[in-house]
């Protein structure tokens, strides 16, 4: 089975851009469509990733998407925030990119 197949969601990307000079960032639309897959951690595995539990996730996409650890990805009417970042190359005859992502709290975190 190929990458291709198995990211069956889509979501939009934004990144922060610089707002003036004063170090204040906000988030900025960047891809819109990018193909992906949106799997739920476990209670284990977010613990070990640092998130709370219910809020962390892995999402996989192409090797050659173009998301990068603090972006914003939003699908299915959540923002989930791009934490870290294991590209797989050539693994199994595929490749793709695995990331960790937190559910955005309520309170912007």
């Amino acid at each position: 089975m190929s990458v291709s197949t198995m990211l069956r969601h889509r979501c939009d990307t934004a990144r922060n851009t610089a707002l003036g000079t004063n170090g204040r960032h906000i988030p900025t639309p960047h891809l819109t469509g990018v193909r992906c897959a949106f799997m739920p951690m476990s209670a284990e595995a977010a613990v070990r990733n640092g998130f709370d539990v219910g809020f962390g996730w892995y999402v996989y996409a192409a090797s050659s998407a173009d998301i990068l650890i603090g972006d914003r990805l939003t699908w299915n009417g959540e923002t989930y925030i791009v934490k870290g970042k294991k590209p797989y190359l050539q693994f199994g005859g595929t490749s793709h990119i695995e990331f960790t992502a937190e559910t955005e709290h309520a309170n912007g975190q």
